[in-house]
């Protein structure tokens, strides 16, 4: 019993574990990409926010009266 003991310890230790490659998924800089489409987006709406309020601001009524002298 103590014999077939060690064996199985022995058969156990001699395995060799082998690691495996790092896939190329985990490698990529998903973080700065996430970002930069984050920045982009902020940047549109920005933009796009800015359109809107100039499309519909309208003057106060003295800067007609100002522009005009």
């Amino acid at each position: 019993m103590v014999m077939e003991k060690a064996r199985e310890e022995e058969r156990a230790l001699s395995v060799e574990y082998k690691a495996r490659e790092i896939p190329s998924h985990v490698k990529k800089n998903k973080y700065e990409q996430l970002m930069k489409m984050r920045e982009a987006r902020r940047d549109d709406a920005k933009r796009l926010a800015m359109a809107k309020i100039k499309a519909t601001e309208r003057p106060f009524s003295f800067h007609e009266r100002d522009a005009s002298t």
